[in-house]
């Protein structure tokens, strides 16, 4: 007894006055093994995940106890809460009981309980009999509180540090995680945290999920000592991505926590889990789903040795932890695919300059100040000098002094939306002069998502800019010659009924007045039959500027056909029109008159006038209306001219009407034939075409520019449809080819009459002119009459051959039309029979040689012989108008060398 006292004694003034460190420990072992009698006495506590022993073995061997032996000692100690008594078998722990048993067992063990952990033991090995173990454990129940103090005191001075770090790493788990080279050890780092602030009374399992792949990837457990045996390793292995865990499956799909007080004992779950978890001396678990912002990310565990029944302030202090964990784990992803995102993007800069090194385009990268840091081959050729020389200058220097802020400003917009920009276009100052580039632009980012630059591709585009603006130029010369008339510069008949059409429904939409005018030149048949056409023309553009000078600014005049002008007078009412036609007369007389030309003195402008809304609301009833008026006035009046002669003037161009006839009257000119024939036979969608009188007039002016194709539209439809009948096709491709082959030649409006009529050989530059005849054609057709497109393709074609060699496309065989093969034969013939400016027309004998000649190569053989067959049959003669025949000086492109000129 009095030996236990004074050991008591010895382990107090430890206990006060000894160092906090594991020599204490050694020596309050060594007073144990003393007093117990015992073989070897020793103290264990616990380090986060480790048991660390002091032990006294009297001199003896000590024994070894491993970490998953000591931890199944520590919990059956805690669990009976009484100490308990067992055998060592090799390494494994057995025969547990309780020490106050009378069973015989090798060791002794005694919870020593401290504040931080309930994991400190202290463990005794001997052999005693039972009096013997009743005195130890009364020794042991004194020795207990010297023990604790001393084992507090050499807890409290290292834990309190490892705390400070574990909570450091909680509060900073972002960067713990995007920082981490290791994901696995830095998501373990911060479930041991987690488990260190909650002072161990859990494990900590993570177990993070990839929504790309639908799999939950990683199970993660808190580093203590539970987790470092058998236990930890069943527990990870427990997670198999194909076969996902039901709990968590549960969890994500009900995103809400699940608490589970007892797992040993609740009924609900399955037999085989109730075991493991008592086999693993588990009780409790809190599952949590890892959320942010409604987006599933895994789930976090919470598992504990004790029964809990999870009050809800314990159920928010976790939930906080999770949403940490939660937030931190987001981070770790954006972190990820912005450096997935920034490495891609170097590859695949890298593998396109080393591409386009081979192409020519001009890969350059720059800083964040804009200053060159690569330059490859294209673009150090394109500034012109070496790479060494133009490395760290400042790019903006190369830039166009215009262009600065634009291009500062897609660099902005890049670096602002971390995206790349694309066909984003400069100029740039080169030894070549200023040249246009257009550049697709990338924005680099360090690992931190730090800008430290810019990576561009760029293309020199100047040639093709400045094909773009010149095929814009021509565009609009196309255009405006469309609706211009080449001799006056005023609108032309088509642009009138076009604007005429938009005035109306303009003045119904905000309820205004405008007057149309008719105007005719009295006498000028007489006087251009009697000065010749060129000075015809010279007094047409006289009286055409008059015109324009003598209506207002905001009104629109056009040369209607021939002697014929209009003009639409904006916001007038009856009486402004007078006004008007007055100044327009005094300006003509006051022109004609310095001309200093008697027969001029007896041109005159006769005109009719017919006012919106009063005299009629449609643009016929209009013009049908202003040219009663017209007319009715050349009746009426007699005009004088300025020698005082008195003359009726009889109407040149028109047949007498009233007023009050019904149907519109139809100049007589090939304008107004033409447009006849294409409203017999068109469709009424056709007929209503507001613009089918200006394809009609289009179609007639390129036979007035050029004399020699007169007539040659008109036969060569005749031809065609009969040809097409022949052939079987149906009647509405039989309709559509005729009218096709009425303006097949209608882009000759655009040529030159110089060029049409040149007597001898064509220069390349000026044939080049004439093959464009065939798409502006089609162009015109489909850009003024939209009801007639299905023609575009047949007149586009006609001078494609089936071997390919033709024009505008080089098209082949069956991929040329059959309408167009079906022109393309009858035109040829056309035009070798008929007269041209640079030859005779052949015979007939001849051009059929030619075409039996051309079969399989130019022409397709089966139109080729249908039309042959045709033309042999006896008394085969189609009936054609008796206008001058006409063809195009390129349509006998096959006829052998020396037969045709160009």
């Amino acid at each position: 007894m009095r030996q236990d006292v004074e050991a008591l004694h010895k382990l107090a003034r430890i206990a006060i006055e000894g160092p906090a460190a594991k020599e204490t420990l050694a020596r309050a072992a060594s007073i144990i093994r003393q007093a117990t009698g015992a073989a070897e006495a020793m103290v264990v506590y616990a380090e986060d995940k480790n048991f660390l022993t002091c032990s006294d073995a009297g001199g003896g061997p000590a024994t070894e106890l491993r970490l998953g032996a000591l931890t199944w000692i520590q919990r059956h100690a805690a669990q009976t809460s009484e100490p308990v008594a067992f055998n060592l078998v090799g390494r494994r722990v057995e025969d547990f009981t309780s020490a106050l048993s009378d069973d015989d067992r090798q060791f002794l063990a005694f919870t020593v309980p401290t504040t931080e952990s309930a994991a400190e033991m202290c463990i005794l090995r001997g052999a005693w009999d039972h009096k013997a173990r009743t005195r130890i454990l009364r020794f042991m129940e004194s020795a207990t509180p010297a023990l604790t103090m001393i084992l507090e005191r050499l807890l409290n001075a290292n834990r309190s540090q490892r705390l400070g770090e574990q909570l450091r790493t909680l509060a900073n788990a972002a960067q713990v995680l995007t920082r981490s080279e290791d994901v696995e050890t830095a998501l373990r780092d911060l479930a041991t945290a987690i488990s260190a602030s909650t002072g161990f009374e859990y494990i900590v399992n993570i177990d993070p999920y990839d929504a790309t792949t639908n799999r939950f990837f990683l199970r993660v457990l808190s580093e203590q000592r539970y987790t470092g045996g058998t236990f930890g390793q069943i527990w990870e292995a427990g997670l198999n991505p194909d076969r996902p865990d039901p709990w968590n499956v549960e969890l994500m799909t009900t995103l809400k926590p699940a608490l589970r007080p007892d797992m040993q004992n609740d009924p609900v779950y399955p037999e085989h889990v109730r075991k493991f978890f008592a086999q693993s001396l588990l009780r409790s678990v809190a599952d949590f789903p890892l959320l942010f912002q409604d987006e599933f990310l895994g789930t976090m565990a919470f598992v504990s040795f004790k029964p809990r029944t999870f009050p809800p302030d314990e159920v928010s202090l976790l939930q906080g932890y999770v949403s940490q964990v939660a937030t931190a784990v987001k981070a770790l992803q954006m972190h990820n695919e912005l450096q997935r995102y920034t490495q891609e993007l170097r590859r695949s800069a890298d593998q396109y300059i080393a591409t386009t090194n081979l192409t020519g385009d001009i890969i350059c990268r720059m800083d964040r100040g804009g200053r060159w840091t690569f330059l490859n081959d294209a673009a150090c050729q394109f500034y012109g000098k070496p790479r060494e020389e133009l490395l760290g200058i400042d790019s903006r220097a190369r830039a166009h002094p215009e262009d600065l802020e634009s291009t500062a400003q897609a660099i902005r917009q890049m670096r602002a939306k971390k995206k790349p920009v694309r066909g984003f276009v400069n100029r740039q100052v080169t030894p070549m002069g200023t040249r246009v580039v257009e550049w697709n632009g990338y924005p680099l980012f360090d690992e931190e998502g730090q800008y430290t630059g810019v990576q561009i591709t760029g293309r020199d585009i100047t040639e093709r800019k400045q094909m773009e603006e010149e095929r814009e130029r021509l565009h609009a010369e196309l255009e405006r010659r469309a609706i211009t008339d080449g001799l006056t510069g005023l609108y032309n008949h088509a642009h009138f009924y076009q604007r005429l059409a938009e005035e109306i429904e303009r003045s119904k939409r905000y309820k205004l007045r405008f007057a149309v005018v008719m105007m005719d030149i009295d006498n000028f048949k007489y006087y251009n039959d009697s000065h010749g056409h060129q000075a015809g023309d010279l007094t047409l553009n006289l009286i055409a500027g008059c015109i324009r000078t003598g209506v207002r600014r905001s009104d629109i005049a056009f040369r209607y056909g021939g002697d014929e002008f209009a003009a639409i007078l904006l916001h007038a009412d009856s009486s402004k029109p007078q006004a008007i036609v007055k100044r327009i007369n005094r300006l003509i007389a006051r022109r004609l008159k310095e001309i200093d030309d008697p027969a001029a003195a007896w041109l005159n402008l006769s005109t009719g006038v017919a006012c919106f809304p009063e005299d009629a609301t449609t643009a016929d009833e209009l013009v049908r209306i202003a040219d009663a008026a017209l007319y009715d006035t050349k009746r009426v009046e007699e005009p004088h001219g300025v020698m005082g002669q008195r003359q009726a003037i009889e109407s040149l161009a028109f047949p007498s009407e009233t007023p009050d006839e019904k149907q519109p009257r139809t100049p007589s000119t090939p304008a107004s034939s033409l447009a006849a024939v294409l409203q017999d036979l068109g469709t009424p969608e056709i007929v209503a075409d507001l613009d089918l009188r200006a394809i009609a007039a289009m179609a007639a002016a390129a036979e007035i520019k050029d004399p020699y194709i007169h007539g040659h539209q008109e036969r060569a439809s005749l031809w065609a449809s009969t040809l097409a009948e022949q052939m079987g096709l149906s009647p509405e491709r039989v309709r559509n080819i005729r009218m096709a082959s009425l303006l097949h030649d209608i882009g000759k409006v655009t040529i030159n009459e110089g060029i049409l009529n040149k007597p001898g050989k064509l220069t390349e530059e000026e044939f080049a002119k004439v093959k464009q005849h065939a798409p502006l054609g089609a162009m015109i057709i489909i850009s003024k009459a939209e009801t007639l497109q299905q023609l575009a393709p047949i007149v586009r074609h006609h001078h494609e051959r089936l071997d390919g060699k033709g024009y505008p496309d080089g098209l082949a065989g069956d991929d040329i039309p059959l309408e167009a093969r079906i022109l393309s034969v009858v035109d040829v013939f056309d035009a070798m029979t008929h007269e041209r400016s640079y030859r005779k027309a052949l015979s007939r004998e001849t051009a059929i040689a030619e075409l039996e000649g051309g079969a399989g190569t130019q022409f397709d053989p089966a139109v080729a012989k249908a039309f042959l067959a045709l033309l042999k049959r006896p008394g085969e003669e189609l009936p054609a108008p008796p206008q001058a025949a006409s063809e195009d000086q390129h349509l006998v492109a096959a006829r052998p060398p020396g037969r045709r000129k160009r």
